[in-house]
């Protein structure tokens, strides 16, 4: 019964000052919370929320249920061909380079 007592003290003793350490710790100024970042919007951040005001409402659903919802559900390839009703195609753009660089 003694030894059950004694630890049971010992136990008690232990969390006040375990307590106790942590009340002085938290007063100095290694303790203290970091400050909170700066969420201030940046000037890019303002330019996209002003831009979105300024699209009206019926533009906003348009370009998400048709534009935006697309690109989710398609591939990049199944989406290409889908808006421009073929493949990506190099020979087109060569002939270009050709034409402007070569010719």
């Amino acid at each position: 019964m003694l030894d059950l007592t004694g630890i049971m003290v010992s136990s008690i003793m232990m969390l006040i000052v375990i307590v106790r350490a942590v009340q002085l710790d938290s007063r100095m100024p290694w303790f203290e919370r970091p400050s909170d970042p700066d969420t201030s919007p940046t000037g890019l951040e303002r330019a996209r929320a002003n831009a979105a005001r300024h699209i009206p409402a019926w533009r906003r659903r348009w370009l998400r249920d048709i534009v935006h919802a697309q690109g989710s559900r398609l591939g990049f390839n199944d989406l290409l061909v889908a808006a421009i009703g073929k493949p990506l195609d190099p020979t087109g753009f060569e002939a270009h380079l050709m034409a402007r660089y070569l010719g």
